[in-house]
């Protein structure tokens, strides 16, 4: 099977004269575009998901066009895109084809990734709708110099190797600007990388996208079970999400949150958000609010090794910390406007985790009243870890302006 797909991936290196993008073929309903951004220490990841991609590609139907963007860590490939059916790799382009400098070969790089999406709608144009597929490495709405060894996603070091610490990032907010510019109804994006679901990158999106399905939390390195999956990208586009959420899920024995946002209802779920922090903030005695015993998905020091401190966390469960510090009756309302955007939802206990003292992140409790899937940045003392920082870049986000701005955290 390897040696198959060694012999297929070479054609993007050497080209007859017709474009191999511009054949004859039936018209496409939906075009789903992994974006494979796997210049960096997820590059052998890449190779697997290949293969996983190339037989999950079996079950499509010809209406259904399965496209793969993969720049990954190769000394002699030049990162290319194709189409992916029945098996096969039956269309390719190399970078340079597409018309890309190839000195812009950052797959995380804001030109190259508009480029190479506006190029596979040009050229696979779908009457009904477009998904997209986020491989890679993210760190949810964090910007790319808030703290070390964050990006909101698809880190790229360009140097075809797995280990170079520098390299491109794309925020959250400059992905949603390309998004509205190309001319496509984008349904949804699975997120195949870590901390995606966060409500500031679905408010972001939410007059962009339709749907965000991933997790909340760090997801295992070797992504998405996508042989099983590649159909369900093709269902309409909420089943879809829950379909593909359930068998990630499942796939990864439990040990793994995930979620679905309808982008349209985030308007509200911000409007009751707001309502919510202001009550926080009329009742709390000091300036921040307290986050011990919250639900919380990720530090922000990697290397803590004495267990939980407050600040040293920035990813909290949105319903959890809202339920914590509100009276029933303000709860009850902000978890309406929840379920209408938060439409499905898989709780897990534990999950694995790359910060160094263990094999899982476990040291919570959660249950199914606590957890909801879903996480929010809540400001914290300036003075504490690094929240001067992550208190001024939250405001660079349109959450911001929804949920904080005119409160006493803006001040």
């Amino acid at each position: 099977m390897i040696l198959m797909l060694t012999a297929a991936l070479a054609a993007c290196h050497s080209y007859d004269d017709h474009d191999p993008m511009q054949i004859d073929r039936p018209v496409i309903d939906r075009t789903v575009i992994i974006y494979m951004a796997a210049e960096n220490d997820l590059s052998v990841h890449g190779w697997n998901n290949l293969n996983d991609i190339r037989e999950g590609s079996k079950k499509l139907s010809a209406n259904q066009c399965l496209l793969v963007y993969v720049d990954r860590s190769h000394e002699t490939e030049l990162p290319w895109l194709g189409r992916f059916q029945g098996g096969q790799l039956t269309d390719s382009v190399s970078i340079s084809d597409m018309g890309i400098s190839q000195h812009d070969e950052y797959a995380s790089d804001s030109r190259v990734f508009e480029d190479v999406l506006r190029y596979a709608v040009n050229h696979f144009h779908a009457s009904q709708d477009y998904g997209l597929v986020l491989w890679g490495h993210s760190t949810g709405w964090l910007l790319e110099d808030s703290i070390p060894r964050t990006r909101g996603y698809g880190f790229d070091n360009g140097h075809n190797d797995r280990t170079t610490p520098t390299g491109y990032y794309l925020n959250i907010p400059t992905m949603n600007q390309i998004l509205k510019r190309i001319p496509a109804h984008w349904s949804y994006i699975f997120a195949d990388c870590c901390l995606f679901a966060c409500l500031e990158s679905a408010y972001e999106m939410r007059n962009t996208v339709d749907y965000i399905v991933g997790s909340v939390a760090e997801i295992p390195g070797q992504g998405a079970p996508y042989s099983k999956i590649i159909p369900d990208m093709f269902l309409p586009a909420e089943m879809a999400c829950k379909t593909i959420a359930d068998k990630y899920y499942a796939n990864c024995s439990e040990a793994q949150p995930f979620a679905v946002i309808k982008n349209c209802e985030m308007d509200q779920l911000a409007s009751a958000t707001r309502t919510a922090l202001q009550v926080i903030s009329d009742n709390i005695d000091d300036a921040y609010p307290d986050m011990n015993g919250i639900i919380h998905y990720l530090y922000t020091d990697f290397h803590i090794m004495w267990g939980y401190r407050p600040e040293y966390s920035m990813f909290y469960d949105a319903g959890d910390f809202i339920k914590h510090h509100t009276p029933q009756e303000v709860y009850a309302s902000w978890q309406q406007a929840y379920d209408r955007a938060v439409i499905h939802k898989l709780m897990a206990t534990r999950w694995r985790t790359a910060i160094p003292w263990g094999g899982f992140y476990d040291n919570f409790k959660i249950t199914e009243e606590s957890y909801h899937g879903v996480s929010m940045f809540v400001p914290q003392d300036p003075r504490r870890g690094r929240y001067a920082k992550l208190n001024e870049d939250i405001k660079r986000l349109t959450w911001w302006n929804a949920v904080y701005e005119g409160s006493k955290w803006d001040e």
